[in-house]
């Protein structure tokens, strides 16, 4: 076994077998090393690599034909033959080491509540990882129950073990997750988790389903194939701010910690029922617009607030008729702007648009019929600007 999938080593000594310059840093072989090159989702190892002569921050490590590390000095020089000792960054390790084994739990469990589904790819990190997942369809409730038997199986201590098989014979073995188009050469190494779990990986695992501590998803949202599941090992002190807060939010909601989801849900359905009312009566209000003779057409505008794009568009059409120009604005910290011209008015609303927003530094765009844009400043400028642009031409 290669001394970097010893999960217990901390440090080991090694003999420089190649160095290379890259920059002020080192590209440096040696003939044993104790860090992980990465791969399978999970990042290499980082850490110090120190002789009596030397030391330097060892910031990644690639594996090719054998491992290379990019070190940067702080101390001395190195060459070929050198004696070092190597360190890993042990906290970061154990925290990826958490985080593979963890997703590893999970999967298989989310797997046992959705059997069609399949992984896509991983992405581990110190503090919260990300997994991704080829699903039809995936829910909370389905999230929790496999985050449940994941915490099981990390409290039932199980034995990891890791083996390597010849490709061949890999491929054969019954309930294996593998993906063959990953996995160079023709060794494939196999993790099993006993009685739960078999697959195959290159990625660096604990020794026992206890170290993972717990699993806690901590977000969760769909994709246009599936699901993107973050994710923390570990998680007790997150664990006891969640409960502190749903404590709390059924506090102030004046219902209880079980009643909260749906609590929201009627919160959420009446909020959406009131914006709907509001808009609808917002948009009558915004039908209530001045309508003046300037020069050889009718300038109609009005000033709203609240209204998004599509009801200020919808608007302007509708008020839009004989040699007509409409001007909507929603009053805001930037405030928003649509121009609707008519066919007859012998203008086009996104020059008219652009012409008066040159005064104020602000931007649009549009067709000959209609234009938005967005300024900051005075709406009373913003109209009086237009009348005058409308009276010269």
């Amino acid at each position: 076994m290669k001394s970097f999938y010893n999960e217990k080593l901390a440090e080991l000594n090694a003999k420089v077998t190649k160095v290379e310059k890259k920059g002020s840093h080192l590209l440096v072989s040696f003939d044993d090393t104790i860090f992980y090159p990465g791969g399978g989702g999970q990042p290499c190892d980082t850490g110090i690599v120190s002789s009596d002569s030397f030391q330097g921050e060892v910031i990644s490590a690639d594996e090719k034909d054998n491992v290379v590390h990019e070190i940067k000095p702080t101390n001395g020089s190195l060459k070929v033959g050198d004696k070092v000792n190597q360190k890993i960054d042990v906290k970061r390790r154990h925290s990826l080491v958490r985080m593979h084994t963890g997703e590893h739990i999970f999967f298989k469990s989310l797997q046992k509540v959705v059997p069609d589904l399949l992984l896509d790819k991983i992405s581990l990190g110190e503090e919260e990882s990300k997994l991704f997942v080829f699903a039809k369809s995936l829910s909370w409730k389905e999230i929790f129950e496999a985050e449940k038997i994941a915490n099981e199986i990390i409290r039932e201590n199980k034995k990891i073990t890791e083996k390597e098989y010849p490709r061949d014979e890999a491929l054969k073995m019954e309930g294996l997750r593998i993906k063959p188009e990953r996995i160079p050469g023709n060794i494939v190494r196999v993790i099993e988790v006993e009685g739960f779990d078999l697959s195959a990986c290159r990625g660096i695992h604990a020794h026992n389903t206890g170290f993972v501590g717990s699993f806690l998803v901590t977000k969760f949202s769909k994709t246009s194939n599936g699901a993107e599941i973050r994710f923390m090992t570990d998680a007790s002190k997150e664990l006891f701010r969640y409960a502190s807060l749903l404590r709390e939010s059924s506090t102030l909601l004046g219902t209880n910690p079980e009643q909260v989801p749906d609590f929201i849900q009627k919160l959420q359905k009446d909020s959406g029922e009131l914006k709907a009312k509001f808009r609808e009566a917002a948009s009558k209000l915004a039908m209530q617009a001045k309508n003046e003779q300037v020069g050889s057409r009718n300038l109609i505008w009005n000033v709203v607030e609240d209204l998004d794009n599509k009801q200020m568009s919808d608007t302007a059409m509708k008020l839009c008729k004989d040699r007509a120009i409409v001007a909507i604005v929603n009053k805001g910290q930037t405030n928003s702007v649509i121009i609707a011209a008519s066919k007859d008015s012998g203008l086009e609303a996104s020059k008219i648009l652009n012409q008066v927003l040159q005064h104020f530094g602000g931007k649009g765009g549009g067709r000959e019929l209609l234009a938005n844009g967005s300024f900051t400043g005075s709406v009373d400028s913003f109209i009086s600007d237009l009348k005058e642009l409308l009276e010269n031409s």
